[in-house]
């Protein structure tokens, strides 16, 4: 599995599929190891450079269609496993993650965006800072 990890030819999104498939496979998550799993999925993504310099939401979706990762890690795993099936729902979920990341991105630059105009329409040459009231102690 090291060796699968490490290497970078091929697809990025089939090989983070089956790697994080395979980990859960080796290692189930009942014992706390699903950020692991997460993590190698973005591990893999990033030494086959399909990622450099953001991590995309997937954990989000996984959470939010749970009933539907888990059929697919089942899957996976049978004695005729349904690799073709697991890296499709997989892709699936990595696309829809990758536009949440986007939209969130877009998000807070608008955000960002909205903030330095609001600050530049006060003429000020710097964001306000806040003041924070500090409470005194009785004798």
């Amino acid at each position: 599995m090291a060796s699968f990890l490490t290497a970078t030819h091929g697809n990025p999104v089939v090989r983070a599929a089956i790697a994080h498939a395979q980990f859960e496979t080796i290692h189930p998550f009942i014992d706390g190891n699903r950020r692991t799993g997460r993590a190698l999925i973005h591990t893999v993504l990033r030494r086959c450079d399909a990622l450099r310099h953001t991590l995309i939401p997937i954990s989000t979706v996984f959470a939010a269609r749970t009933d539907v990762y888990l059929a697919g890690l089942t899957s996976y795993r049978d004695p005729e496993p349904h690799t073709d099936e697991w890296v499709i729902g997989f892709a699936q979920a990595a696309e829809q993650a990758a536009q949440t990341g986007v939209r969130l991105a877009r998000d807070a630059a608008a955000s960002m965006s909205n903030s330095c105009n609001a600050w530049s329409s006060t003429g000020a040459d710097e964001a306000p800072v806040p003041s924070y009231s500090v409470g005194t102690r009785s004798p």
